[in-house]
C-alpha cells in the first residue's frame, strides 16, 4: 500500500503545504543568492578597422537653399470639458456606482480653447 502525506505535520500545528511552501521558498532564496548574476553585455567593438570606401567621382551638385523655419507656436491642449449633472438611471454597462464614461469627451464636445497670440521676447 502507498503511504500517503500526513494532513499536518509538528503535531497539527502546520499543514503539510504550509511546510513545503516554505522550504520552495527557502531553497529560490539560497538559489538567487548563490548563484552569480550574468555580466551585461557589452557593446562590441571591432578589432580591426575598416577602411573608408574610395572616394567617388560623381558630380559635385550645390544643395538647393532652404527656407529658414519659422518659429513654431504652441498651443495649449484643449480645457476639458465640465462634468454636467445628469437625472435619471445610467445605460450602459457598469453598475450604477460606475462612472457614467472612462472615455474623455470628444474634441467637438469640449469647449473651444482660447486662441493664443504670440508674446515677442524680451530684447
Amino acid at each position: 500500500m502507498a503511504r500517503r502525506l500526513p494532513p499536518t505535520l509538528f503535531g497539527g500545528r502546520a499543514r503539510t503545504s504550509t511546510v513545503l511552501l516554505a522550504l520552495l521558498f527557502v531553497s529560490v532564496f539560497a538559489l538567487y543568492l548563490f548563484l552569480p548574476v550574468p555580466p551585461a553585455p557589452s557593446p562590441v567593438q571591432p578589432a580591426v578597422s575598416t577602411p573608408s570606401p574610395a572616394p567617388s567621382r560623381a558630380p559635385s551638385v550645390a544643395p538647393s537653399p532652404r527656407p529658414s523655419p519659422s518659429p513654431a507656436t504652441t498651443e495649449s491642449p484643449p480645457r476639458p470639458a465640465a462634468p454636467t449633472a445628469t437625472t435619471g438611471t445610467r445605460t450602459g454597462p457598469g453598475s450604477p456606482s460606475a462612472p457614467a464614461s472612462s472615455v474623455p469627451p470628444s474634441p467637438s464636445s469640449s469647449l473651444s480653447p482660447i486662441p493664443q497670440t504670440a508674446v515677442p521676447s524680451p530684447s
